[in-house]
């Protein structure tokens, strides 16, 4: 350290950042020489970089950092628009299903249209069993008879159990993770199977569950429509869950439409 030039003593009582460059220019091998005192984003292979090359490493790392977050936001978008496409040729299939006022067929063709679409593990459909509901008291009779092996997709809950699966709320479940034990209630004896799924509530009316006012009760769902997958993260909240929302309201209002249809024939023959 012998051979560093002396600090100017001209203000001494004041030494300011210029005093300070001009003597480390004065002086090139101080850093060298005391490399702990730099910042550790201007090392490189023990190597002391000067400060422009530390701070160009430093941009770089930032950049590809950057990079990476809009790769990952891109994805996203691509697999939403993916979803999109899917759900919506889904839906014509389902409403072109209507002329034959089947709710039974309707709803086979629901989920085996979601398990092909999505490569899902197991779909199926959970109806509540209150008196003003789809399957009042528990009676599946209207969708089985017309739907055959279509009844182990196809079941019934008590409406309280129903609720507590939504905590009195509006938007679907995302379940990862086999911590979940009511399982079975949605998926039968494929359950064991499903290691993350998304239940998604059935309302009569989509739009009064949407547009609840602040401070009225909530709407309540007449059922759910259950997707099960066989990898633990196969549904994340990052991903389409509105469009989730919105095949789940199409299908209910397809299938409250099926089974007024099928009630009006009832009544005229």
């Amino acid at each position: 350290m012998n051979d560093l030039a002396p600090i100017p003593m001209e203000n001494a009582d004041r030494i300011d950042e210029e005093v300070v460059r001009n003597w480390l220019l004065a002086n090139p091998g101080f850093f060298r020489n005391n490399s702990d005192l730099l910042p550790e984003a201007i090392h490189a292979s023990g190597k002391v970089l000067n400060l422009e090359a530390g701070h160009l490493n430093q941009l770089r790392r930032e950049n590809a950092r950057i990079r990476e977050d809009v790769e990952q936001m891109l994805e996203r978008i691509r697999r939403n628009e993916a979803i999109h496409h899917t759900f919506h040729a889904l839906q014509k299939r389902l409403i072109q299903s209507l002329d034959e006022n089947c709710p039974g067929r309707l709803l086979q063709r629901a989920v085996e249209g979601l398990e092909s679409s999505f490569g899902l593990r197991r779909v199926s459909v959970t109806l509540s069993d209150r008196s003003d509901g789809l399957a009042p008291g528990g009676d599946l009779s209207a969708f089985v008879a017309e739907g055959e092996g279509f009844a182990c997709r196809l079941n019934t809950l008590p409406h309280e159990q129903l609720m507590t699966t939504f905590s009195r709320g509006v938007e679907p479940v995302v379940r990862v993770g086999q911590e979940a034990l009511d399982r079975e209630a949605f998926f039968g004896q494929c359950a064991r199977e499903v290691r993350s799924d998304v239940i998604i509530p059935l309302y009569a009316d989509p739009l009064a569950a949407i547009e609840c006012a602040p401070g009225a009760p909530l709407a309540e769902p007449i059922g759910s429509l259950n997707l099960g997958g066989s990898e633990p993260n196969r549904f994340l909240p990052s991903y389409s869950t509105d469009l989730v929302r919105d095949m789940a309201d199409i299908f209910c209002l397809l299938l409250l439409r099926a089974m007024e249809s099928k009630q009006s024939e009832a009544n005229q023959a």
